[in-house]
């Protein structure tokens, strides 16, 4: 899923520029809509035709993390047209429905909903998605008219179009905003490695643990970490920093620190009380994450340049 949302990242900064914002993320929720199809299928293949199934969830895995990127950059995109004090709001919904994500899932399997039903389920919610980007897009048309300062300066559905990233355009994008790219680029390598990968290796076999804050340790563990992210964006709004860098070294010490505890295990030898500090822990993680997203953006929209 990384590597997915690595790749269509740079592949989008190619190709998409003759599209409108609309279109994709039209096509971002329908490719996304397939890979949930997809991995609801796959779960129903488990003991019938597992290698099939596993193909399958590992190609939907790659259509999610390759489209949320999609989405998400135009999301960004968007919300530079919106006044600055959505930044915060904005951020706050992504850390909302990251615990809510979360939270459900672990609810809904230990109800005995079938893995297959909650991602097939997950379907419809693109719907509910969908309308409200088209409210938040006519709100940033809105903002456009009221704060233009001439009528040619307005943008419109035709001319809002995306230079390509080229060799000739790099230098320039680099010169505005390198500095704030490359610490996003470094805090979110951080993250991912400690969320996708650390955090899930340290809580694997919580045996003969079978409190749920153990068994249940990973998926708790992301929802906490989306509280984390939620009250981190929110609060840039009121109380914004520059020194982003800081923040990226914080995210630096605690991806290490996590590659070792899921290599060695030192905190879950404690017993229970270990595996209340991963939540803990991953509160903060998500804390930092959020503090780096929502400072970059506040910067690049005070940015002059």
């Amino acid at each position: 899923m990384l590597f997915a949302a690595f790749a269509t990242g740079a592949v989008h900064a190619r190709v998409a520029a003759p599209f409108s914002y609309r279109q994709r993320v039209g096509l971002a929720m329908i490719i996304q809509s397939i890979g949930y199809l997809l991995f609801g299928t796959a779960f129903l293949l488990v003991g019938v035709q597992s290698e099939v199934g596993f193909w399958m969830a590992q190609l939907a895995t790659f259509l999610v993390g390759a489209f949320q990127t999609i989405g998400e950059i135009n999301n960004l995109s968007i919300l530079n047209s919106l006044p600055n004090g959505l930044v915060g709001a904005w951020g706050f919904g992504t850390g909302v429905s990251q615990f809510v994500g979360s939270i459900s899932y672990v609810i809904a399997i230990n109800l005995g909903i079938s893995y297959s039903t909650f991602f097939l389920g997950l379907i419809p919610v693109y719907l509910v998605y969908w309308a409200l980007f088209l409210r938040v897009e006519k709100l940033a048309r809105l903002n456009e008219k009221e704060h233009a300062a001439a009528e040619d300066a307005l943008l419109t559905e035709e001319s809002r179009k995306s230079l390509k990233l080229t060799s000739k355009t790099f230098p320039n994008v680099f010169r505005m905003g390198g500095i704030i790219i490359l610490n996003m680029a470094a805090t979110y390598a951080f993250n991912y490695l400690i969320e996708s990968g650390f955090a899930d290796r340290a809580t694997l076999h919580p045996e003969p643990f079978t409190a749920a804050v153990a068994v249940n340790s990973y998926a708790l563990g992301v929802s906490v970490y989306g509280i984390g992210t939620m009250l981190a964006r929110l609060s840039v709004a009121w109380f914004p920093t520059s020194r982003i860098g800081l923040i990226t070294i914080l995210q630096l010490i605690n991806s290490v620190l996590w590659g070792f505890e899921a290599y060695y295990h030192t905190i879950r030898s404690f017993g229970l009380p270990g595996w209340w500090f991963y939540q803990f822990w991953m509160f903060f993680v998500g804390w930092i994450a959020g503090m780096s997203y929502s400072n970059c953006l506040n910067v690049i929209g005070l940015s002059t340049k």
